[in-house]
């Protein structure tokens, strides 16, 4: 099973697009089309298990077990659903901002980025304002090979740079 779920992932994060949606003057980073669509799909489990439970109902004693599965697979689904569908990072030549399910929208001009660092338990780079909040940019978005162009462009002068860059490039590859 463990070896099902690495390739899934790695199939998930190699074929995304590199290159980033072009929006008006900027470029989004968001989930590729297969991330929503497998999420989509995993929303027929508790469908079907609440289906074969109303065809086949279990004994008295076993009836919590259908709704508890369910509840289970949406407490997990809903988030998931949620952030597949609404995180968004745009990029244009004045700022970087996020969209998110989670937060208020976040924008940084890139002059006033402090530093970017990258996170190897979340598997995302994380951009540090002078002030305010920060932006967090998940390694699973489609456009990341745009997102490293953009901070060698934008972000050449912080001594982090070349690493976030090249670990973005490495997670590309699978």
């Amino acid at each position: 099973m463990r070896a099902l779920l690495e390739t899934i992932f790695t199939w998930l994060r190699t074929s995304a697009p590199r290159v980033a949606r072009r929006v008006g003057v900027g470029q989004v980073l968001d989930y590729s089309p297969l991330w929503k669509r497998i999420t989509m799909l995993c929303w027929l489990f508790p469908i079907v298990v609440a289906g074969v439970s109303l065809h086949s109902p279990p004994s008295p004693a076993e009836r919590w077990t259908p709704v508890a599965i369910i509840a289970g697979f949406c407490a997990l689904l809903i988030p998931l659903t949620m952030e597949v569908f609404q995180r968004q990072i745009e990029l244009t030549d004045q700022r970087i901002s996020q969209k998110s399910a989670w937060s208020k929208p976040v924008a940084i001009a890139w002059t006033d980025v402090r530093d970017i660092a990258w996170k190897n338990v979340s598997n995302e780079v994380v951009i540090q304002p002078k002030s305010g909040r920060t932006i967090r940019v998940n390694a699973w978005l489609s456009g990341m090979e745009t997102f490293a162009e953009v901070l060698e462009k934008r972000l050449a002068h912080l001594p982090a740079r070349p690493n976030v860059v090249n670990r973005i490039r490495a997670q590309m590859e699978g």
